[in-house]
């Protein structure tokens, strides 16, 4: 994620900062390596050192690593913090005053735990010794703390691991022991604040930030400015554990006024935004490890947005630029080295880009034929659309004119059913009979579809793919003729198995589906609304008491047969919108899945036959430039490397401007 500012950009995670460090020790290093190697072993330019200096910071960049310190007085939950920051249950973690030394967990090509002793040896160790090892016995802590660890003899743990996140970005997490317990403990934890990157102090929210602590945090700024004192710290995180033991908004409202004001008040200690952080570690791995999101995973989330951004902006950004402003100042002293050997560069070879320019001619020559082509498939598609608007126009009053649809549903009138009262619910009756209608004229309209549209559609797309596969013929024998130049590949119109072939049945019940789904609802709201229910009532009553019966039976044949007339007339008054439905959706869906799949299948073959072109030229290109060689080796040699060491600067400022806010 990036954010912009005085239009440069700044790196703000550990991605961006990857890709930028990589893109230095990847690809800028190598290039200005491989140059300086062929400047000095084909023409002896004095580049050895330039070399040795690229290399040495090559390498510096690669190892680059961060540094997070989390401290704290004892039992803050320091080591469930480091655990949630790497996603992984690493560090002992006890409800008592746990840690005994400091331990250092970093990116390894394997796990491994090596227990370094303050009278230098060193051993590898297993993880069941290391949580033995790291860890106060529950005794000492309640008895004899103190005791135990004047005694501690080990120096550091370094605990290697492949797999913890945080890690693999170049991160090295330290966790310490707590601050204020013992005077040796403190020394120890005192002395990781020297070239550290991030110091992430924790308290907890049940007693955040007592007398003691704050004077521990004042000490841990004096420590971070070098003596300084007085003054705030920019790489100072203030972290506020166990939010979750607080029960009432009012109280965590109280604790983030009184960090906030410690923080950011009237003597601030902390310089920078997002600095001051309210968590529950505990609670976080929870979530983590269930794999579900909750207010404090969200909350550690955006701690460890804000720690990544800090160390990419403030830590990484700053290495990259420094790197950068190194490897420029490197090309101007190779540039200075070629300006005394360059007398002769301002020459330019007039037949190199003569020929240039007749390539190119061709290459625009060979991409308007690519032009004309689609024209013709555009338009040969346009006319297949119009032939199969017109003939569904056709079909569809056809069989409008031939009524047999009117016969039919008139036949399953004779099984409509209503359960409504005949004297308190004529209006439902007449609703029931109308939804039974709409039903059974919508399965005529499927057939229709389905049976004559779906011949249509058919018969067309296998004429256009006819008609396509011709004008492609044409264009491939264009291409073989063009200009003489020689044509390697061999190019054949293929279109996806999925819309043409055998027309597969799946493909043109895709087609209809879609047709059908977009005319049916038409029809079932036009009808609905221009019926008049209370209309077709009065007429029932009036043929009733015209000599049509009075049985319970004929009363509802009646108003089923007023059903049946009413409808039919509105569907002839419908007939019309129903067919531009149709037609609206062919057009939807021809131009979607029968046009724009054959066009992008146009479009590739087009680019890739191009293709072929150019790096046909390009070799063509290639070879007279190796004939110009042959003739001014010197002056050809010096303005290559020239031109890739003016390449690489550009890359480089395009780089730190993204990278870097200047």
């Amino acid at each position: 994620m990036s954010h912009q500012k005085d239009n440069q950009y700044r790196v703000s995670s550990f991605a961006e900062f990857k890709k930028y460090r990589e893109e230095i020790s990847d690809n800028i290093c190598p290039q200005l390596i491989q140059i300086f190697q062929e400047c000095a072993t084909s023409h002896e330019l004095s580049t050895n050192s330039l070399i040795t200096e690229i290399e040495n910071l090559c390498q510096k960049l690669q190892n680059q690593n961060f540094t997070v310190a989390v401290v704290g007085e004892f039992s803050r939950g320091k080591s469930t913090l480091i655990n949630a920051l790497i996603g992984e249950q690493i560090q002992p973690v006890r409800a008592i005053a746990c840690s005994s030394t400091i331990t250092f967990l970093k990116h390894g090509l394997q796990k491994r735990i090596i227990c370094h002793y303050k009278n230098g040896d060193e051993k590898e160790i297993s993880f069941e010794e290391y949580k033995v090892l790291a860890t106060l016995s529950k005794e000492a802590v309640r008895k004899h703390r103190g005791n135990e660890l004047a005694n501690f003899d080990i120096d550091q743990i370094i605990f290697e691991h492949p797999d913890l996140e945080l890690c693999k970005h170049g991160v090295l997490l330290v966790d310490s022991p707590g601050l204020n317990e013992h005077p040796d403990r403190t020394a120890i934890t005192q002395k990781l604040l020297k070239n550290i990157d991030v110091v992430v102090f924790l308290t907890i929210a049940s007693s955040a930030l007592s007398e003691t602590e704050c004077e521990l945090v004042r000490d841990v700024i004096t420590q971070i400015n070098n003596g300084e004192k007085n003054q705030p710290a920019n790489n100072l995180f203030l972290v506020v554990n166990q939010i979750d033991a607080l029960d009432s908004e009012e109280d965590r409202q109280d604790v983030s006024e009184l960090v906030e004001e410690f923080a950011y008040g009237e003597n601030p200690i902390i310089l920078g935004k997002n600095r001051v952080h309210f968590i529950s570690a505990k609670e976080a791995i929870k979530a983590f490890t269930n794999k579900t999101e909750n207010e404090y995973s969200k909350t550690f989330n955006h701690f460890t947005q804000s720690l990544e951004e800090f160390l990419t902006s403030e830590r990484g950004a700053v290495e990259i630029n420094n790197c950068a402003m190194k490897i420029q100042q490197l090309n101007k002293n190779c540039l200075m080295l070629f300006e005394e050997r360059c007398d002769e560069l301002n020459l330019k070879i007039k037949e190199s880009a003569a020929e240039k320019y007749i390539l190119i001619e061709q290459i625009g020559e060979l991409s308007g034929y690519g032009v004309k082509i689609r024209i013709c498939s555009k338009n040969l598609m346009d006319e297949m659309l119009n032939e199969v608007k017109s003939d569904v126009r056709e079909s569809w009053n056809n069989w409008v004119k031939e009524g047999s649809w009117q016969s039919r549903l008139s036949e399953k009138s004779e099984n409509w059913r209503s359960d409504k009262n005949i004297i308190l619910e004529q209006k439902g009756i007449v609703e029931d009979y109308v939804k039974e209608f709409t039903e059974d004229l919508t399965k005529e309209i499927e057939g229709f579809v389905d049976r004559d549209i779906r011949k249509i559609i058919k018969n067309k797309l296998r004429i256009l793919d006819v008609k396509l596969e011709i004008e492609i013929q044409k264009f491939v024998k264009n291409f073989d003729n063009s200009k003489g130049i020689k044509q390697s590949l061999k190019y054949e119109y293929k279109l996806s198995s999925s819309y043409t072939g055998g027309f597969a049945g799946d493909f043109i019940n895709y087609l209809t589906g879609v047709i059908i789904a977009g005319v049916i609802g038409i029809v079932a709201i036009l009808i609905l609304q221009l019926l008049n229910p209370i209309a077709i009532i009065i007429a029932v009553v009036a043929a009733i008491f015209t000599g049509a019966g009075f049985g319970i039976g004929s009363i509802y044949d009646q108003i089923k047969k007023a059903v049946l007339e009413e409808c039919k007339k509105q569907v002839r008054n419908v007939e019309k919108d129903i067919i531009l439905q149709i037609i609206e959706q062919l057009d939807k869906v021809i131009h979607k899945d029968i046009f724009e799949p054959r066009l992008n299948a146009l479009d590739e073959m087009i680019a890739q036959t191009i293709s072929s072109y150019d790096a046909s030229l390009a070799q063509k290109e290639n070879e007279h430039n190796t004939l110009l060689e042959q003739i001014e080796i010197e002056k050809a040699f010096i303005n290559q490397k020239r031109q890739e060491l003016e390449q690489v600067q550009q890359q480089l400022q395009t780089m730190i401007n993204k990278s870097t806010t200047l």
